[in-house]
């Protein structure tokens, strides 16, 4: 087994987990190829699509996009990353404690599928840039959700596949400076988008966005706070 897939996004989080599998590789840790694999859920925009296929070429990987568009509609009816009747800013129906950004199943079924993909293509490794300490409180972005995932993948599919979760811990502030230390911070300032609603118009210094959504607010005080700490020096 050989080869390492991706989780690409195109937001800020899956750009630094694959510079940080493209430097894993290059130390001898990771192998070749490097896979970059992109979801298209339905989401209400494509711009972070687009921006995966940049980033994929920057880093000289290999690029796979699935349409899952048909399965993430099961959840979709809650979540205001595929219904425009919902605003991302509000509470989840799905769930009181959570906002309207959380679409039930994503992440579990994205790396079911990545697994899958992974031990058809013999990869021994998946990178995903999934964070505990991201604001929303994600349920399927916590440890005791991934890593029972990973083994039941493990055992399912007959497949020794590595889940590498390299941002897991991470504030998004020591995320910047995990992305300083690859050498990528104006990547992930100009070539990625986390925004809720797309926006490329108006570049910030943390990147592009609406600046008034939760992506957008968590995205610029990590920005920010990188920077009185004193991480991009």
């Amino acid at each position: 087994m050989t080869g390492t897939l991706v989780l690409l996004s195109g937001g800020q989080d899956s750009a630094t987990a694959l510079f940080w599998a493209r430097r894993a590789i290059t130390e001898g840790r990771l192998t070749k190829p490097l896979v970059a694999l992109s979801f298209d859920y339905g989401q209400t925009h494509k711009v972070e699509l687009e921006c995966a296929r940049e980033l994929a070429a920057c880093a000289s990987a290999q690029e796979c996009r699935m349409d899952v568009t048909s399965v993430m509609a099961i959840g979709g009816v809650a979540s205001g990353l595929m219904n425009r009747e919902i605003d991302v800013s509000d509470l989840s129906n799905y769930d009181s404690e959570l906002p309207a950004s959380f679409l039930p199943g994503r992440n579990l079924i994205m790396l079911t599928l990545a697994f899958t993909y992974a031990a058809i293509n013999d990869y021994r490794d998946i990178v995903a840039g999934m964070c505990e300490e991201d604001y929303s409180g994600y349920p399927d972005c916590r440890s005791q959700a991934l890593r029972p995932l990973e083994t039941a993948c493990q055992a399912g599919l007959n497949r020794p596949i590595r889940l590498h979760l390299p941002i897991l811990n991470l504030t998004k502030a020591e995320t910047w400076r995990l992305a300083h230390s690859l050498g990528r911070t104006d990547t992930i300032i100009h070539d990625t988008n986390t925004c809720y609603r797309g926006a490329r118009d108006a570049p910030y210094a943390w990147g592009y966005g609406c600046d008034q959504c939760a992506a957008c607010h968590v995205r610029a005080k990590g920005y920010k706070l990188a920077l009185e700490l004193g991480y991009f020096s």
